[in-house]
């Protein structure tokens, strides 16, 4: 249900270069976070598998250690700074784009519209009736189902 109002290039049909581009740049961020953990893990738990990876030695574990450290704490502010970047562009975007843009088919919000007050004026009247009385009991067979509005919804794209 979401899909169809929101618009996303990644999870679209097509977009072939957004979807390697994003692919690729999640995977080369990842070895920063990887890289560390398969030197220790290959330092320490693989203890019979020499010269596989990178290991080290007590002495140059400490120099490893302090190197580590400086690069996680580069990559921490980093990521702050991103992060508060994106944030800033996201909520521009949402002021000045997103406002300003329909995310979603105006016609097809209309024909649900219109789909779902039908259904609800046959089972518990018209729409002034239903603001207007301070109490109503429904009828047990008036009850929505749970899938109703979706089923609702589905054939309205079968019909098109």
């Amino acid at each position: 249900m979401l899909k169809k109002f929101i618009k996303d290039d990644f999870f679209s049909k097509g977009h072939i270069f957004t979807k390697i581009r994003q692919s690729l740049f999640a995977i080369i961020m990842w070895i920063p976070v990887l890289l560390p953990i398969l030197i220790t893990a290959n330092s320490t738990v693989f203890r019979k598998v020499k010269d596989q990876f990178y290991r080290w030695d007590y002495r140059g574990g400490f120099v490893l250690y302090r190197n580590l450290t400086a690069e996680l704490v580069f990559f921490l502010i980093a990521v702050v700074i991103i992060a508060f970047l994106l944030a800033h562009r996201n909520n521009y975007r949402m002021e000045h784009y997103y406002k300003q843009k329909k995310m979603y088919d105006e016609a097809k919000l209309e024909q649900k519209a219109k789909a779902l007050e039908a259904i609800y004026t046959e089972r518990f009247g018209d729409q002034t009736f239903r603001e207007n009385v301070t109490y109503y009991s429904v009828a047990p067979e008036k009850n929505l189902a749970d899938d109703l509005v979706k089923e609702t919804f589905r054939q309205l794209e079968e019909s098109k």
